[in-house]
């Protein structure tokens, strides 16, 4: 994400990469904040 930033990308976006149908299935929220998380932690 950061190459995207440094390139002159004002935004980014993500989807079924954190919200993937397996984990939904299960309700497994941890594990999709915890993708969320490290989503974050690679734009900073």
């Amino acid at each position: 994400m950061k190459e995207y930033f440094k390139a002159g990308a004002d935004a980014v976006s993500f989807g079924a990469s954190v919200f993937r149908k397996d984990l939904l299935d299960k309700n497994d929220y941890a594990a999709i904040s915890g993708l969320v998380r490290r989503f974050i932690e690679n734009i900073g």
